[in-house]
């Protein structure tokens, strides 16, 4: 049996003839491709919070403010009432108080959207239902722009005819 050993100078078959390899003389260089980074898995940043409606209940009433926004040197907020229970009787007076950021005073009035209202001198009266929001409108002017932030809406409300008077507050409101 022969031991076929590959001999460098010898020429491969069908190549013609090749030039001896020294022994001293490296192989042609190759480029290297970049060394690969260990890519970092970027996870998604989590999605916005919803923002949550501020919402009291007092008396069996649930007032959510549903939105604030200027219109012009006015400021208008949207409140939705219901009541939480069974029908009943809620009544509010036709004007608010909003203090902004520096305590200033405004005088508000309250505006009803939708709803079932009587008017009287002192209050407006509104049928609530437990499944069924009625809208209410609070406007107040607030020439000033620098005013980026309502710290309190405050309206006064009275629970039926002969029920105790009671405040609700909204804090914190931003106008931007």
């Amino acid at each position: 049996d022969r031991e076929l050993t590959r001999n460098t100078t010898a020429p491969r078959k069908g190549s013609g003839p090749s030039r001896p390899r020294r022994p001293d003389t490296k192989p042609p260089r190759i480029s290297p491709s970049p060394p690969r980074r260990k890519e970092k898995r970027r996870t998604p940043p989590p999605p916005p919070k919803p923002k949550v409606k501020p919402k009291v209940e007092m008396h069996n009433f649930s007032f959510e403010l549903e939105r604030c926004h200027r219109s012009g040197k006015n400021v208008i907020c949207d409140i939705l009432i219901k009541s939480t229970k069974h029908n009943k009787k809620l009544a509010i007076r036709p004007g608010a108080e909003v203090f902004d950021e520096t305590a200033k005073t405004y005088s508000a009035r309250v505006q009803v959207i939708s709803g079932d209202v009587h008017d009287s001198i002192d209050y407006l009266w509104l049928s609530c239902k437990p499944r069924t929001p009625l809208k209410i409108s609070v406007s107040v002017k607030i020439p000033s722009w620098q005013v980026k932030m309502i710290a309190i809406l405050e309206l006064h409300c009275k629970d039926n005819i002969l029920g105790p008077a009671f405040n609700v507050q909204f804090h914190d409101i931003s106008l931007s």
